[in-house]
């Protein structure tokens, strides 16, 4: 992976914050949720019930409002909710001591595209929010203008925040450890069942597991805790977003993100290679207030536009060379109203 270099020191700083060694290596004796001297992180527990209702298709989440060609802002400045540690979308660079990834390109070319005779930099502030979901409140309370993590646009969520378009198409799959011949351990999300699956609080990776079934499903705070849980045994496996996971495998000698087929249709019908290991489809896109509305068409207004494009194809080809969605997404018929259309 292009960013491997960059990714490994990431992953050395992370795990010396987290307390833990540098990732990868030979793992001891496996230790267990219950073991009081494994050094579990923080929130981490088996999550015994999920949801029961059918997912919520009364959209088209890819669909967002009308793009508006200028922007007056309120301030000299946009603040975002960031992810530290998602390696490919948005996370702290200790180098150059500041963000860095996909979404952060993104953010920095509707800075550019704002304020075009400044530093996009000097008009971003950045705060950290939890993932999916997580990060809702946070907007609702206008601590942040705009969530910026990996992202899932759903109907669902659509009800209490409202969706730029379509910034990247990707789907849920699984990290798992290698075996001595390199191979997976696990090969499929269904040769998981009766395992400990991780996944984050509040996002749809956690709500597809449970509806998978039979799987011993682990939640916590961040989706990071997941990949060191997954470095030392005790679980078998991380799911989550694919462009997530692309991140850990670039932090790690010893995982890998299994190809067998998936053989959802649906799920794989932004995926431009075979095999397509995706079970599920997740489109991302930033998250605004439901009344900021000129903020959010003028967002779609940058990433429909050359620069936009051009932005996203250098930033894709950066972060996410490994990640086969199918291009620059192209947004369908905006709805034709000037006002969020949920309640």
């Amino acid at each position: 992976m292009r960013n491997r270099r960059a990714l490994a020191g990431f992953a050395t700083v992370l795990a010396l914050v987290l307390g833990v060694g540098v990732l990868g290596g030979c793992a001891g004796p496996e230790p267990t949720l219950d073991d009081p001297l494994a050094a579990l992180p923080a929130g981490a527990v088996f999550a015994s019930a999920g949801p029961t209702a059918a997912e919520d298709t009364s959209c088209d989440p890819r669909r967002s409002l009308p793009a508006i060609a200028s922007y007056r802002p309120q301030s000299g400045f946009l603040t975002i909710g960031v992810d530290q540690a998602d390696a490919t979308m948005s996370h702290w660079d200790p180098v150059t001591q500041t963000f860095a990834g996909f979404n952060i390109d993104l953010v920095k070319q509707i800075a550019q595209s704002i304020w075009p005779d400044g530093h996009p930099l000097d008009h971003l502030h950045f705060v950290v929010v939890p993932p999916g979901a997580g990060g809702f409140d946070a907007l609702l309370r206008h601590e942040v203008d705009i969530v910026a993590t990996s992202l899932t646009a759903t109907c669902s969520r659509g009800k209490r925040v409202a969706f730029s378009d379509d910034t990247l198409d990707s789907g849920q799959s699984i990290l798992v450890r290698k075996d001595a011949s390199g191979a997976p351990r696990f090969d499929s999300l269904a040769a998981l069942r009766g395992q400990r699956v991780c996944a984050a609080a509040d996002t749809t990776s956690i709500d597809n597991l449970f509806n998978f079934g039979g799987l011993r499903v682990v939640r916590v705070d961040n989706v990071i805790d997941c990949l060191v849980m997954l470095e030392q045994d005790q679980v078998a496996a991380v799911s989550t977003d694919h462009n997530i996971l692309l991140g850990f495998q670039g932090m790690t000698d010893d995982t890998i993100v299994p190809d067998t087929p998936s053989n959802d249709r649906a799920a794989c019908s932004h995926h431009d290679a075979t095999p397509c290991p995706w079970v599920s489809d997740e489109p991302h896109a930033f998250a605004l207030r439901p009344d900021d509305t000129q903020l959010l068409g003028f967002i779609n207004h940058v990433l429909e536009s050359p620069a936009g494009r051009t932005a996203w194809t250098a930033s894709h080809d950066r972060w996410l060379p490994e990640h086969h969605d199918d291009g620059d997404p192209q947004p369908p018929p905006p709805y034709q109203s000037t006002t969020w259309p949920f309640p």
